[in-house]
């Protein structure tokens, strides 16, 4: 397990390269996919859970209706 204060001293560009990498945003362990888009629940290494927040798609349906029905005014 990593201790607390070694996951506060991560910043937040550390956070976005090791997403860019399919890394732990904790750790930044490797071994967090089983397939190339299937993922582990939690890292194998510092045990951080991995989950979808609820209203996941709420923003995407959004942004796709907005430009749908702007897209069907303007032709």
């Amino acid at each position: 397990m990593t201790s607390p204060e070694a996951a506060a001293a991560v910043t937040r560009g550390t956070i976005i390269a090791r997403g860019f990498t399919r890394r732990c945003p904790r750790c930044g362990s490797s071994k967090l996919f089983r397939h190339w888009v299937t993922m582990v629940p939690d890292c194998p290494r510092c045990g951080l859970h991995f989950e979808r927040e609820s209203g996941y798609w709420s923003g995407a349906l959004a942004i796709n209706f907005i430009c749908t029905g702007g897209l069907l005014v303007v032709l």
